[in-house]
């Protein structure tokens, strides 16, 4: 059996980066980008100092190829704006979406809450690309269908979808990432057909 240093030499360059990448992601995650030295990078990833920096530069560089990575893999939620389905049934599987990437990368929820806290670009990076493109898609989509009269005109559209993300999103981090649920009533699906229930019903014309 090859052994796991073995591997390591057996990897390609952008083979060993992803691995380095991968690793310290979950580092990073449970200490923050300030409470994690070069040293325990090294030691996590099974390298050298001085290869993280060749591969890296540094220990910033490092971080944003965590989350370059990271938003490449992350749903954007795309939603097309004439989607001819009922508005609960979009909601619903806009809410399904948000809780399986949370189940899916808890590392990376818990990486840009560390970001947050250390005042550190990379969270504003997320809200940019990713939050941000989720809220044009949906706030596009509200819009479209206050236009055909279908909900209430009296409502910002992106408002709305701001409301709506927040609290899925909340929900879903409480439930997959800091394992909040025994504190939230009802199960996962049952939480999501009432995000949608309540939303659809309040925004209906």
């Amino acid at each position: 059996m090859v052994g796991e240093k073995n591997k390591r030499c057996l990897m390609s360059a952008e083979e060993r980066k992803a691995h380095i990448v991968c690793k310290a992601a979950c580092l990073f995650a449970r200490r923050g980008f300030a409470g994690t030295t070069s040293a325990a990078l090294a030691k996590e990833c099974g390298v050298s100092e001085a290869l993280i920096y060749k591969l890296f530069k540094n220990k910033q560089g490092l971080y944003q190829a965590i989350v370059e990575a990271m938003l490449r893999s992350w749903d954007p939620l795309e939603l097309d704006a004439e989607d001819p389905r009922e508005l609960e049934a979009v909601l619903t599987d806009i809410a399904e979406r948000i809780f399986a990437q949370t189940k899916g990368e808890p590392d990376f929820v818990r990486l840009l809450y560390h970001s947050e806290l250390d005042q550190s670009e990379v969270a504003a990076l997320f809200l940019d690309v990713r939050a941000g493109q989720s809220l044009g898609a949906l706030a596009g989509y509200f819009s479209r269908r206050r236009d055909l009269g279908e909900l209430r005109d009296d409502l910002d559209p992106r408002m709305c979808a701001a409301s709506f993300l927040s609290m899925t999103w909340h929900y879903a981090i409480g439930l997959h990432v800091f394992d909040r649920g025994r504190w939230l009533p009802g199960d996962e699906p049952e939480l999501i057909r009432t995000f949608a229930a309540i939303f659809s019903g309040g925004l209906r014309a």
